[in-house]
């Protein structure tokens, strides 16, 4: 899934004539957001062809993780943890097979988003063919990080953030969601 793609997947790229002008759209916005904060550029380095977490997919069927990054609402996130995600990922399902229709060729999908870990369960109901990579990193640095993003996210919308709040917030959920890995592995 690609930047351009994932919060716009009409129309299909097939139809498009010419440069898909969502590419362009994204460029502006990313040079916006550059502009506005260099530090969350830097800290996700993206460009509008390359690759792309599903977050703005799963945000159109109003369940996706990144969400608690954008405001403080501990009721959604938490309703969100035990929420049935197969409609967002059969919406999800769709929503790539639009952007394939009318390619000459099938090409199979990569997709990345780390709170897939959350749902992994749904995912494979929903993706019965999907094969699972996952990376390994250390998670001292993975908080590290995570926070680090939430803070500069929760900036854009919010002057004042309880940053042990974000803190607790995302290792509690990333162990629930390794926890969740490990029991999905296990079945």
């Amino acid at each position: 899934l690609r930047l351009w793609e994932s919060g716009r997947p009409c129309p299909p790229p097939s139809t498009v004539e010419g440069p898909d002008p969502r590419i362009a759209s994204a460029e502006a916005n990313m040079a916006i957001q550059e502009e506005l904060n260099p530090r969350l550029s830097a800290l996700v380095p993206s460009s509008a062809t390359g690759p792309m977490e599903c977050q703005e997919l799963m945000a159109l069927d109003f369940r996706a993780h990144y969400f608690s990054a954008f405001v403080h609402v501990p009721s959604y996130t938490s309703w969100l943890l035990d929420a049935d995600l197969a409609s967002t990922y059969r919406y999800e399902r769709r929503a790539l097979q639009l952007l394939q229709w009318g390619e000459p060729t099938r090409r199979p999908w990569r997709l990345k988003c780390p709170s897939h870990l959350l749902w992994l369960d749904h995912l494979d109901a929903v993706f019965p063919d999907a094969r699972f990579v996952m990376t390994h990193r250390d998670p001292t640095d993975v908080m590290v990080s995570v926070a680090d993003v939430y803070q500069e996210v929760g900036h854009q919308f919010s002057r004042e953030l309880d940053l042990h709040y974000i803190g607790r917030l995302n290792a509690d959920q990333w162990v629930d969601g390794m926890n969740r890995l490990r029991a999905f592995r296990d079945a």
